[in-house]
């Protein structure tokens, strides 16, 4: 509890503000009820059925949060039983999403990709401890060419959720790890692709577009990550990628804390210099116009 408190009271006001958000993190400790430390900066915890290990309650909780009440992954797919069922999750973490997507898609079968070092092997640990079948999880970096590429590691935090391919600071450390290209892992149906690469939304997108596989792909969710220092990952190109390979989409600022559907144009003027926001991008079937949603 007394992490929780912490994480609670600190913030630059004089005062502590009695927010949805600070409920909810009391809340979520009272769910949680139980979380037992495996090592000085290793925790364990439970969330129903599932045995999770992980660092930095902190950032646990804005996780949690964002995926689990938020639910900012959700796709209302209509069979969500289906054994054909496929997802692909780029950013898996520690597995937070991972768990999310097996929920909503019972007997799905589910790839997952994590280029942290530290946050893979907790990924992997975390499916190999709750005994998560067809569930594969890859590590490396996702990007538009294969071999060797360099990350960036956030040196007081090993598993933060900002390790980059984007130098962000002077704390953080240049390390070398696998390239992957994601079109070689989708060469048949994909029902939903989650990407949550901190800046290299382009490139993995880039790749897909070279390759014909989009396809193959029915629903994108992306969290796309603005950022003056990279330059290369624009979002008016990362849309046109999008509506070229036949998708419509719509837009969810500061993780639905406000929507809007707006020109690109204005998202720099209404938002800064740097922003983070949700697309959810839905194949538009060529021959009728009508959206995968709209067909079931």
């Amino acid at each position: 509890m007394i992490e929780i408190l912490a994480y609670l009271f600190r913030t630059k006001r004089k005062y502590f503000v009695l927010s949805r958000s600070n409920i909810l993190a009391v809340y979520l400790w009272l769910v949680f009820k139980k979380i037992s430390y495996v090592s000085l900066n290793e925790f364990r915890i439970r969330i129903g059925a599932f045995d999770l290990v992980a660092c930095d309650i902190d950032q646990f909780t804005k996780i949690f949060v964002d995926i689990f009440v938020k639910s900012q992954y959700y796709s209302d797919i209509n069979d969500r039983y289906k054994k054909s069922m496929r997802v692909v999750d780029v950013g898996s973490h520690i597995g937070l999403s991972v768990i999310y997507f097996r929920l909503l898609f019972p007997k799905s079968k589910i790839l997952g990709v994590e280029a942290s070092p530290m946050s893979y092997a907790l990924l992997k640990q975390n499916i190999q401890r709750n005994k998560m079948k067809k569930v594969r999880v890859l590590k490396g970096m996702v990007s538009n060419h294969k071999g060797i590429g360099v990350f960036y590691i956030d040196e007081k935090n090993p598993t933060s959720w900002a390790n980059s391919a984007i130098n962000s600071g002077t704390h953080f450390t240049k390390v070398k790890i696998p390239s992957i290209r994601l079109s070689e892992y989708i060469v048949n149906k994909v029902d939903l692709l989650k990407i949550d690469a901190e800046g290299s939304e382009l490139e993995i997108l880039t790749d897909l577009d070279k390759a014909k596989r989009f396809g193959e792909i029915d629903r994108i969710i992306i969290e796309y990550h603005h950022n003056g220092l990279n330059r290369r990952n624009a979002i008016d190109l990362v849309l046109e990628v999008l509506r070229r390979n036949g998708y419509t989409f719509m837009f969810d600022y500061s993780l639905r804390k406000r929507w809007a559907l707006l020109p690109a144009s204005t998202l720099v003027t209404a938002f800064g210099k740097e922003y983070n926001m949700l697309i959810y991008a839905t194949k538009i079937f060529p021959e009728s116009g009508v959206s995968v949603e709209q067909t079931h």
